[in-house]
């Protein structure tokens, strides 16, 4: 997946036209484009049907978060037993935790919300002539909260909820409780941000009046979308970084896969050697060791696999270091075992001069 994106964003960067998008021009069609502009809508106010928030922006969100005990689990072992002990605290959740299931009574949870988290958005994007597709529009996500001058308990039109809310000391909510300074299990607290009309720039390929994903020869698409003034070279330039970084990731969590795999397909037969103390240890160490060294070769070859076709110098260089992490493993043991051997060498030659 990574070398697909990696040759798909080489593709883009040197096919890629820098346009403006004041006017429609149909020569660029089917092209991939750049261009920077203010992203705009109708100028519609968007209005929250409960608290009455209201804001003439992009986007508007209403978060709500509740008082509630959570638990936490924690195992440790205890001889040969693992032992489980249950902790309890108070945090806000912006979802329901059901405490039906708590280990310990006395943490009780009041269920679900008075009211939940709300969205809102415009009905249409624009940018200069252009209007964005819904894959493009997902992808604004700059928001900023909103402040006392968006928000009053004077916009609350049901009476009952307007008496129990407070404002919050940030100015960006409310607060639904006796006291918003010591606060008590099934309080709610409710915040608002939103996304105002602001400079984007994007990289899709154009068709017709709007944009959409753009359908590389090496197999992948790109659609690049990012809040500000950006060149087409930095906005590939940090597409190639966000690459990378997940390439690693995917590449780290493959070998600790194999080696939670490995590791529990052989911990019966540790379990086994257990009943001998000096022998599970033994084995305990010999399973880990090896459950690493078998992460890192099958690991180390499925990535050896992907680059050399693509990048040979740096598929050789991968093949090196694991052949030096597994060399430099090895030894370690040899050494390791050696030194036991002599300690026990010389342990039974102590014993020897005592008897004599």
């Amino acid at each position: 997946r990574t070398v697909e994106r990696y040759e798909t964003l080489q593709e883009g960067r040197s096919v890629v036209k820098n346009i403006t998008v004041d006017a429609i021009n149909g020569t660029n069609n089917g092209e991939l484009v750049h261009f920077t502009h203010m992203v705009t809508s109708d100028g519609a106010t968007l209005t929250d049907p409960m608290f009455g928030v209201s804001a003439e922006d992009l986007k508007l969100r209403r978060h709500v978060e509740m008082y509630q005990w959570k638990q936490e689990v924690k195992s440790r072992k205890v001889g040969k037993k693992r032992v489980k002990s249950y902790s309890y605290s108070k945090t806000w959740e912006n979802h329901a935790i059901d405490s039906s299931g708590f280990k310990k009574r006395g943490y009780d949870n009041p269920g679900a919300f008075p009211f939940y988290s709300y969205f809102l958005q415009q009905q249409a994007f624009y940018v200069g002539a252009f209007e964005l597709s819904g894959e493009i529009i997902d992808k604004i996500s700059s928001y900023i909260d909103l402040t006392s001058a968006n928000i009053s308990l004077d916009t609350i039109s049901d009476p009952v909820l307007r008496n129990t809310s407070k404002l919050l000391d940030r100015g960006d909510g409310y607060y639904i409780g006796d006291n918003k300074y010591d606060p008590e299990i099934g309080d709610i607290k409710v915040t608002f941000d939103s996304i105002p009309p602001h400079t984007i720039s994007i990289v899709a390929e154009q068709t017709t009046n709007t944009f959409k994903k753009y359908q590389a020869k090496a197999g992948g698409t790109i659609l690049l979308v990012e809040k500000g003034n950006y060149t087409a070279s930095e906005m590939f330039d940090e597409a190639e970084r966000e690459n990378k970084l997940m390439a690693w990731l995917i590449r780290l969590g493959g070998v600790a896969a194999i080696y939670g795999g490995f590791y529990l397909v052989f911990q019966p037969l540790v379990v086994f050697l257990d009943a001998v103390p000096i022998l599970g240890d033994i084995g305990q160490f010999a399973l880990h060791i090896l459950s690493f060294l078998v992460s890192v070769v099958l690991g180390g070859f499925t990535i050896i696999f992907a680059w050399l076709f693509h990048r040979p110098v740096f598929g050789l260089f991968v093949l090196f270091f694991i052949g030096a992490i597994v060399g430099v493993t090895l030894y370690l043991c040899k050494v390791f075992g050696n030194k036991k051997k002599h300690e026990t060498i010389v342990s039974e030659a102590e014993e020897a001069d005592v008897v004599v």
